[in-house]
């Protein structure tokens, strides 16, 4: 089986903060490891002194991750399907990818906010320990007309406690748009604007991952031009068993690791016909 070794981030991760705002946003050679170089100069130093798309980057930054669901009527079970495997996902992401943090947004319609909830989040956390008992908590939503509330939780995502120094990305499952997509943005209570949360998350550098979980048009092109503009992927998801696997490969492709991971898939119980498809995607995308 092949093996994937542990990489470093930088310094430990800082006191967590609830709900803390986004940020907005001398020469020497390169030969030195790019951890030591990223400890010593930061960010911008690594920037100047390797070429884009240099792997040797994406393994010298931490991960700051979130992943997004909508938890109204029949979505509510991939929520499931990750619950019941959330230890394997955890502890695989924790062994792999030293210093990583994963935040939770849970979402459903404005309807739902006085019943169960509108969102529910759990912050960027280095304690993965907590994710199980979050997802345990989170109750399924009932949504009222098509459209649910992507745009709130676009704008939490926004709001979290990201690092300055980190790779930075969300992963959304839905199966509908966002409200003033098929209908009006004025039907958000709370004056969210997806396109805007869009464009502010492109800003600071989070990638969007658009999950689509059925064949809806207005969703296929909504979730199309959010991955566009932040420079992310939309990507079908087929089959729920795909789910987990899916979600540890965009974190390894954020640093640099899915081609071990794919092997080691492929190596392990192989991969199905619709898990390939995925992983082609995720490592077409530069």
């Amino acid at each position: 089986m092949a093996k994937i070794k542990k990489k470093s981030g930088d310094s430990p991760p800082p006191k967590e903060t609830k709900g803390s705002k986004g940020h907005k946003g001398h020469h020497e050679s390169p030969s030195k490891d790019p951890a030591e170089l990223f400890a010593s100069y930061g960010n911008k130093y690594l920037a100047a002194a390797f070429p884009v798309g240099d792997e040797r980057l994406k393994r010298s930054k931490p991960l700051d991750i979130v992943f997004a669901f909508d938890t109204t009527g029949s979505m509510y079970k991939y929520l499931e399907v990750v619950s019941e495997q959330i230890a394997a996902l955890t502890e695989r992401i924790a062994s792999v990818i030293e210093g990583a943090r994963i935040g939770l947004v849970a979402f459903g319609d404005h309807c739902d906010e006085k019943t169960t909830y509108l969102t529910k989040v759990l912050p960027l956390t280095p304690n993965l320990e907590r994710i199980g008992p979050f997802l345990g908590s989170v109750e399924r939503t009932h949504g009222g007309d098509e459209p649910e509330a992507v745009e709130d939780a676009l704008w939490e995502v926004n709001d979290l406690n990201w690092r300055l120094s980190s790779i930075r990305a969300v992963v959304l499952i839905g199966d509908a748009p966002p409200h003033g997509v098929i209908d009006s943005k004025s039907v958000c209570t709370n004056r969210k604007d997806y396109e805007l949360e869009t464009h502010a998350l492109a800003s600071k550098g989070i990638r969007l991952y658009a999950v689509q979980c059925g064949g809806q048009d207005a969703t296929t092109k909504v979730f199309e031009w959010m991955a566009k503009m932040t420079d992310g992927l939309r990507l079908d998801l087929d089959n729920a068993d795909d789910l987990v696997d899916l979600l540890i490969g965009v974190c390894m492709k954020e640093v640099g690791m899915l081609d071990e991971f794919s092997e080691e898939l492929a190596e392990r119980h192989g991969l199905s016909e619709s898990k390939d498809k995925l992983f082609k995607m995720l490592a077409e995308k530069n």
